[in-house]
């Protein structure tokens, strides 16, 4: 986080912690090919094409998160959700305290 002074907690929405399987890209360039396919023109190539590239280029973040975050964080996860168990884990790690979870 480049200004921790100017937060005060964080809010996350079905989330994971860990590095890019590419599973998320290939879908979105499933949609990019149905949509050229039907002549329409809903996204922009150029930044969905700077979202693919940091997307893929993230790191895992569970190890650097008592180290960055020092702010209150609330974690929300659908109870069907596939990311649950990445909340669960991101929530065991941080400190006592400064996270909460809700599940849905």
């Amino acid at each position: 986080m480049y200004h921790p002074s100017r937060v005060h907690g964080i809010c996350t929405i079905n989330n994971t912690a860990t590095a890019s399987l590419g599973r998320f890209m290939d879908r979105i360039k499933g949609v990019m090919q149905a949509e050229k396919q039907d002549g329409r023109h809903s996204l922009n190539k150029k930044n969905l094409s700077k979202f693919a590239e940091a997307y893929q280029n993230r790191t895992e973040i569970l190890q650097d998160f008592n180290k960055k975050i020092n702010v209150d964080v609330l974690l929300i996860a659908g109870m069907k959700s596939k990311y649950v168990q990445d909340t669960e884990t991101i929530h065991k790690e941080m400190l006592p305290g400064l996270c909460s979870m809700i599940k849905v």
